[in-house]
């Protein structure tokens, strides 16, 4: 069988992976816990073969990345000299996911690295190193797209591996990621892409035990129940209370569940064992059972070796692990969870958790019943729980005076116009884009912690699954200076004018936003954000929000803002990137063929013929035909 890993996108990924300490700690076991764990990875081949799935997938690329790749549908497997072995490689091996594990220390150590691992679809976990060719190749992803590679048998057995080689001898598959769109869009910027971060779930907690000296945990079930789901404090009401609702984590149910709960007694001594070989165990007992759950939580001795850390989270995934001593703990549950649902770290300078109103940051106090955060800006916005109360712009074209509101008194009071903003979105090309939020701390935010209490905040987030950075905390009359924003390379100015509190008792702030020299707004008037295309022409030019091919190669115009001053220069990517290249005033369909998808979500390659040649109006009318196709769809003249 074919087998495959996938590359997730990732902002921080080195060359070198310098994480490789697990595979001493997997020395330290028994020759019967490597049989038993060889056993588990390997009994399932036949469910985990995923070539139907990818191989048959449209939208892959497969062997495409460079010119050396071989054209065939699978390039040569590296080190594999004749079809026997081939053969014997294929029947042996697996295909796993590469993603981030993000831990939480207890001393805020910020010199403590994340993990790179290898997760396959029966819930094991390996730690990898990519080296070389294929580190490059990670990194020349657009945050839309995912690799996918072999891996052997003989890797997986040692458990902690490295990845070396040219990417013309890998056999691998590059496509795009299938996300769904969150709706939100404006004439001047793209569309967000959003994971899965609404609807009902089922969360399994699992009770860890083993046959050592201190192998225990430390709470019931009864109190996990309370802790996970029942009690004021966790991460159930808190990701309901943060999202109104729309995240929702029921406790999990089957065979020897106790409302979400289930105790797993383990055939090892735990004493220093990896939790990733712990949680290879468990899941291995987790499997052979009839349950019913989306996502679990492995409650863990403190006798397991943690790697420093008290707790990790997959990002984005839907396993989360946990020392006994602090799973109690309502912050580090959220913490966790939501690395699950995509959201990486929220920084101050270099402060990896610095943002205290995110919670994927850190938020002070580690009780159980703790402070509450819920997100930034940033993490807002792209959660598309409230996206009637957003709003995008670039300032370069569209100045912004306007009231925002706090997210609590949308919560709790209907009367609030989606007229007001909770979270605006500052996009333009050659800048990651900027996040105003007005952190009124009260209610659900009551306790907010540090500085950022009652003030405008400024965010900065390249993507969904970047980490975030907080810029700055407004207090009433404070300004904050961007220099050299974006393509304009002036100073973007975001001013707090002052607080209001209108007739329905609703706390506002008064947020003004501009590009000095370019665009004006003063503290005293207001505007709303410009709806009316004929009174903004610069509106109907836009980026395409299609990838494109370019030079064999899949590209975007992310990808081309990167180095405008070089990727402009050509006449057909400035024709797919208007904006980006201040080439609006150019009048042409984009010259590259385009990535869309058919009705039946199915993704095709079209060139801006297609829309011309019949059914021109309704083709235009299809998702980023007419940014792209701007003179055959009458978007310039």
């Amino acid at each position: 069988m074919n087998s495959m890993i996938s590359l997730k996108n990732l902002l921080f990924l080195l060359p070198v992976f310098a994480s490789v300490v697990a595979e001493k700690d997997y020395q330290n076991a028994t020759n019967d816990q490597f049989r038993q764990l060889s056993a588990n990875i390997f009994a399932h081949r036949d469910e985990l073969n995923l070539n139907d799935s990818v191989g048959s997938s449209s939208s892959s690329l497969r062997g495409s990345i460079s010119s050396s790749s071989p054209s065939s549908s699978e390039a040569e497997l590296p080190l594999l000299h004749d079809e026997s072995t081939k053969s014997a490689f294929k029947s042996t091996s697996i295909p796993c996911t590469i993603e981030m594990l993000f831990g939480l220390e207890p001393r805020h150590d910020i010199s403590l690295k994340n993990y790179l691992t290898c997760a396959t679809k029966d819930g094991q976990f390996f730690d990898v190193n990519l080296l070389h060719g294929l580190s490059s190749l990670y990194e020349s992803l657009s945050p839309e797209e995912e690799l996918i590679i072999n891996v052997g048998e003989q890797e997986a057995r040692q458990r902690s591996f490295q990845l070396i080689g040219h990417i013309d001898n890998l056999s691998y598959t590059r496509r795009r990621k299938e996300d769904k769109s969150t709706g939100i869009s404006s004439r001047n910027v793209s569309p967000i892409k959003a994971r899965n971060t609404s609807g009902r779930f089922k969360l399994l907690v699992v009770r860890v035990l083993g046959q050592g000296t201190g192998d225990i945990i430390k709470q019931s079930e009864a109190k996990l129940y309370d802790d996970f789901f029942g009690d004021s404090s966790n991460v159930r009401t808190r990701m309901m209370k943060c999202s109104n609702n729309k995240l929702i984590f029921d406790p999990a149910t089957g065979d020897k569940v106790n409302k979400g709960v289930l105790t797993l007694r383990l055939d090892e001594n735990l004493n220093g064992v990896d939790f990733l070989m712990v949680s290879t165990m468990a899941t291995a007992e987790v499997r052979s059972r009839n349950l019913d759950y989306t996502h679990i939580a492995f409650v863990m001795p403190q006798t397991v070796d943690f790697r420093g850390r008290v707790a990790f989270g997959e990002q984005p995934g839907t396993v989360s692990w946990f020392q006994t001593d602090f799973a109690s703990n309502a912050f580090i549950q959220v913490h966790e969870i939501s690395h699950n649902l995509g959201f990486n770290h929220s920084w101050k300078g270099s402060d990896e958790f610095g943002d205290s109103t995110d919670s994927t940051g850190n938020i002070g106090q580690w009780a159980d019943d703790g402070p509450v955060a819920c997100f930034n800006g940033a993490k807002t916005y792209y959660s598309n729980w409230y996206s009637e109360y957003y709003s995008s712009l670039d300032p370069g074209m569209n100045p912004f005076s306007k009231e925002l509101v706090g997210l609590n008194d949308i919560i709790s009071k209907p009367s609030v116009s989606t007229k007001n903003n909770l979270v605006v979105r500052l996009s333009t090309a050659a800048t990651d884009d900027l996040f105003i939020m007005y952190q009124r701390a009260e209610g659900i935010l009551d306790t907010l912690q540090g500085n950022s209490r009652d003030t405008v905040t400024i965010s900065q987030q390249k993507s969904f699954e970047a980490p975030s950075w907080s810029l700055a905390e407004l207090r009433p009359g404070q300004e904050f200076r961007y220099e050299n924003y974006g393509r304009y390379g002036r100073p973007l100015i975001v001013k707090f004018c002052s607080e209001i509190v209108d007739s329905n008792d609703i706390d506002k702030a008064h947020v003004i936003t501009y590009v000095e020299g370019l665009t004006e707004a003063s503290c005293g008037a207001y505007m709303d954000i410009p709806t009316d295309v004929e009174s903004f022409d610069q509106m109907s030019c836009s980026d395409t929000p299609l990838d494109f091919i370019w030079k064999r190669q899949r590209r975007n115009c992310e990808w081309v803002a990167a180095k405008p001053a070089s990727r402009c220069s050509s006449k057909v990517l400035s024709s797919m990137c208007p904006q980006t290249c201040m080439t609006c005033d150019t009048c042409v369909d984009g010259r590259r063929r385009f990535y869309m998808k058919n009705s039946q979500s199915r993704e095709h390659s079209r060139a801006c013929y297609w829309a011309s040649s019949r059914n021109t109006e309704k083709r235009c009318k299809v998702f980023g035909i007419a940014e792209t196709c701007r003179k055959t769809c009458g978007q310039c003249s």
